[in-house]
């Protein structure tokens, strides 16, 4: 195996081996991957998120939307703080959060 293969492997490893949910999306907010972390915390299993829009995980509720957050994303800049996530039993919390642009 190439040597970027195996870090490639190893880094898939490590993401899914992290307590923390971690949630990768595109720039328009469409879910491209999820860990196993993300199924314990939210219920919803990876199939019935990558695909989706981030929006999912927001709770009806409250009437609130990632967009502001994506916006700041998509022209670079980070976020942090605490955002209401709906789990798929409908009840919602309140989830420390970083989102960080990746650019290539």
């Amino acid at each position: 195996m190439a040597f970027k293969d195996e870090l490639n492997k190893l880094h898939r490893l490590a993401l899914q081996a992290i307590r923390n949910g971690v949630i990768i999306a595109d720039n328009q907010g469409k879910i491209i991957w999820v860990n196993r972390a993300v199924n314990q915390i939210t219920g919803y299993t990876a199939s019935e998120l990558v695909g989706s829009s981030i929006e999912v995980l927001e709770p009806e509720d409250l009437n609130l939307q990632f967009e502001d957050i994506w916006r700041k994303a998509r022209r670079g800049a980070s976020w942090s703080g605490e955002f209401p996530i709906q789990r798929k039993t409908g009840e919602s919390y309140f989830e420390e959060m970083t989102i960080n642009p990746i650019n290539e």
